[in-house]
């Protein structure tokens, strides 16, 4: 996250253009919508318990208290989409969804993408939407964590994004602002 997002694009840096990306799609949403945000390098820590978006801590306070501080390091992305899974399968809602960010491979325990395939409830009952910021498909092991990031996605009937600037972010969170509310 403290690189570039594609140097031949932009030269935004990936935790800058997530910060704002993240508080300008919490501010899209109401006081009434619920949420859990984590954050995930080595480890994977539930930085806003299950909660509306103003309820303490704010969504954009966490958003805030992450970025720059909690970036950098390795990628427990498999981790982190386990807990968000077994946390909101717990939660009593009608709409469920996951959005996930990385810029990075996983590359902590569990390494399989099977052990997050093998976490989705049946039926496509929690969608997950992943954002790849900033993947250049021309480095060793990115190609196979694209495909393994989509069949995720496909998987549990979300979608698959992948970045290279931060408007296509901020554009790409403006349609699942649009389009996880549209299912409520």
């Amino acid at each position: 996250m403290l690189f570039e997002i594609d140097p031949t694009v932009s030269n935004v840096v990936r935790a800058v253009a997530a910060r704002e990306a993240g508080l300008t799609f919490v501010k899209k949403l109401s006081p009434d919508d619920r949420m859990s945000i984590y954050s995930f390098g080595t480890t994977v820590t539930q930085d806003k318990v299950w909660g509306g978006k103003n309820q303490a801590p704010t969504a954009e306070n966490t958003i805030n208290s992450i970025y720059p501080a909690g970036v950098g390091g390795r990628t427990a992305f498999y981790r982190a989409l386990i807990q968000a899974i077994q946390g909101l399968g717990s939660q009593n809602t009608t709409k469920k969804a996951i959005i996930a960010l990385t810029d990075g491979v996983n590359n902590e325990d569990p390494l399989s993408v099977n052990a997050v395939l093998n976490a989705l409830p049946t039926g496509g009952t929690i969608p997950i939407y992943i954002i790849a910021l900033g993947l250049n498909i021309n480095e060793p092991g990115i190609p196979e964590a694209l495909n393994n990031m989509k069949k995720i996605a496909d998987s549990s009937n979300g979608k698959f994004f992948t970045i290279k600037d931060s408007a296509e972010l901020v554009a790409v969170y403006d349609q699942l602002s649009v389009e996880v509310k549209s299912d409520e």
